[in-house]
């Protein structure tokens, strides 16, 4: 058994302690896998400083999950219902190191990867969450690792359900497990490394650090430290308590958000990193093909799956002739080129009268003035109504751009990406003309609960904090670029130039000039 902790330098965080039972699954081939999986997947083949990897990130989650467990434990006395306790840390910090184990190679593609077969299969959706879980269970039994010797308790099974539960997180609607060991009184805990109710736990807090400093070279995009000593568990009824901030913080929260948006919009889905990744999942699905499923069926295999990495699949490209012509063009110049315009779609219902965006809780248009009682609108999985251009996916874009065509050129090969830039909580807004009616939006800091000096009791965010001054404007971007794959020497067919502009139009706001 490994008996000490081990102390690390970080980055981001400067240097961070693991306990000793992070260090002894620290030291696992399982963990070690990580340094294979690059963090942004596709991103690195753009920005090449976008290199750090899966295993780093995990290691500032774990040490954020501890600095804000033991804020709570010093805010919680040893006699109220939501103390903290040592082991409550231990399993905040061991929930932080493994959440990313079941990340496949090259991060979120490998979702991507996944969702397309197991939708041909007609199989159940898979998780990097519940792989994570599996590989975690297949890493303590290999290394006999016994965490039962590192608790103040012994009741093991429930510290690893708790961890479990910190690794998924839990929605504010769903009942509280019992197979946890603790009272529902701890349920903010739950909200620490995988918030489900605002979005403001250490996994973002640590991501979007790390991120920006390899992208942009940003060494303190927000105060990190503020943000989680800000932070105390507040009663919100029926015995549900959640992770609450101070209202001094609110500004820090905009923070958070508004760079969530600039790393979504420059960097995640950066209209050439979008033609990589699709690029990666094509290999992928290439590799798969050539070799029988054995690609997706590692993914259902916790011992196949941790030998997979960036590093190995790439491997395998070299006796897969198909897979070996995509990998060519990852390092060759771009095969696809993007129109010089770009479509900013329609997010917000229209004005009936003269066709601008509204504000979903707006009686009236703010341009014409005119009633917003007829605007057009679709329904969501949910209920909830949504301007119809959301309905839109990139391969419907791509059949309807590629039907304005003449019949000669209809098989030119275009592709057209949508991309969204969501800033903030999905939250429910009333119609103002329909009373059962409700809209799809977004807001920055829905969902977050706020307290202050003057009010021990928590206030649901209501518009009115100072930090509404500070918020992102546009919580929902969608934009749609249209790539034509060219050949050295070939021209873009000019019909493909006038069919995606005149598209863009009846959706969106059409943006720069044809070629």
């Amino acid at each position: 058994m490994h008996s000490h902790s081990l102390r690390v330098c970080d980055r981001v965080h400067g240097e961070i302690t693991l306990p000793a039972v992070a260090v002894r699954i620290a030291e696992t081939a399982e963990f070690h896998r990580l340094d294979g999986i690059r963090q942004l997947g596709g991103c690195s083949f753009v920005y090449p400083s976008a290199s750090h990897t899966r295993r780093e990130h995990a290691l500032g989650v774990c040490h954020l999950a501890g600095e804000m467990g033991r804020h709570l434990q010093r805010l919680t006395t040893s006699t109220s219902a939501e103390r903290v306790t040592n082991d409550d840390v231990l399993c905040l910090q061991l929930a932080g190191l493994v959440h990313d184990l079941g990340h496949g190679p090259f991060s979120h593609l490998f979702e991507d990867f996944m969702a397309s077969r197991r939708r041909a299969s007609g199989a159940e959706p898979w998780s990097h969450e519940e792989m994570g879980m599996r590989v975690f269970d297949l890493l303590l039994d290999r290394h006999d690792i016994r965490l039962g010797d590192y608790f103040a308790t012994s009741y093991t099974a429930c510290h690893v359900a708790f961890i479990r539960l910190l690794v998924r997180g839990l929605y504010l609607d769903e009942p509280w497990p019992e197979a946890t060991g603790r009272p529902a009184t701890k349920r903010f805990l739950v909200d620490i490394v995988s918030n489900k109710q605002c979005g403001i736990d250490v996994d973002k807090l640590d991501y979007l650090a790390r991120d920006a400093l390899s992208v942009f070279g940003a060494s303190r995009p927000f105060d990190a430290r503020r943000i989680l000593h800000a932070a105390a568990p507040r009663d919100v009824g029926d015995g549900r308590t959640v992770l609450a901030f101070d209202e001094r913080v609110a500004f820090e929260l905009g923070d958070v958000f508004t760079l969530r948006a600039k790393l979504h919009r420059q960097v995640y889905q950066h209209r050439a990193v979008k033609v990589v990744e699709r690029l990666l999942v094509r290999i992928l699905e290439a590799l798969d093909d050539a070799r029988g499923g054995e690609v997706a069926a590692s993914a259902t295999d916790a011992a196949a799956f941790a030998q997979l990495t960036d590093a190995t699949v790439l491997g395998m490209v070299a006796n897969a002739p198909a897979a070996s012509a995509l990998h060519a063009q990852l390092f060759s110049p771009p095969q696809h080129r993007r129109l010089h315009v770009a479509v900013r779609v329609h997010t917000a219902p229209l004005c009936g009268e003269c066709a601008k965006e509204t504000e979903v809780s707006h009686a009236f248009c703010a341009a014409c003035g005119a009633s917003t009682r007829e605007r057009e609108f679709v329904y969501r999985a949910d209920g909830l109504r949504q301007s119809p251009a959301c309905l839109l996916d990139s391969a419907l874009a791509t059949e309807q751009v590629r039907e304005r065509l003449p019949p000669g050129e209809r098989a030119a090969p275009l592709e057209v990406h949508l991309i969204d830039v969501h800033c903030g909580t999905l939250v429910a807004r009333s119609d103002p003309w329909h009373a059962d009616a409700k809209w799809a939006t977004f807001d920055a800091l829905a969902g977050i609960h706020f307290f202050s000096d003057d009010d021990a009791t928590d206030c649901t965010w209501r518009g009115m904090c100072p930090a509404a001054l500070h918020a992102p404007r546009s919580t929902h971007v969608r934009t749609a670029y249209c790539y034509v794959e060219a050949r050295a020497g070939e021209a873009r067919p000019r019909a493909v130039s006038e069919a995606f502009p005149a598209w863009g139009a009846g959706i969106g706001e059409v943006m720069g000039t044809p070629a």
